[in-house]
């Protein structure tokens, strides 16, 4: 059994070996990193940041807002965004 950050995964029942493991870890790295890309050259569509991107896949894939350090430092406005961003996308 592996414990992290998203969950529990217990490698011989789901079939996920090491190196989905790494995979998982690298990306909710690459996700926190990205997070607080928040500056105009940063801009992806309309308002949206690649921050705001980066947050809203988080969200998606189980990370609780009030734990993630990208999303606190966001103002009402911006937090809002986030979540409109979130309902846009087709998942």
């Amino acid at each position: 059994m592996c414990e992290w950050g998203w969950g529990t995964f217990i490698l011989h029942e789901s079939g996920h070996g090491p190196l989905f493991i790494y995979f998982q870890l690298v990306s909710h790295f690459i996700l926190q990193s990205v997070s607080s890309k928040r500056e105009p050259q940063d801009k992806l569509i309309g308002h949206y940041k690649v921050g705001d991107l980066a947050i809203a896949t988080m969200i998606k894939l189980g990370e609780k807002e009030d734990e993630m350090t990208g999303f606190k430092i966001l103002d009402e406005f911006e937090k809002k965004m986030v979540f409109r961003l979130f309902e846009e996308i087709e998942w």
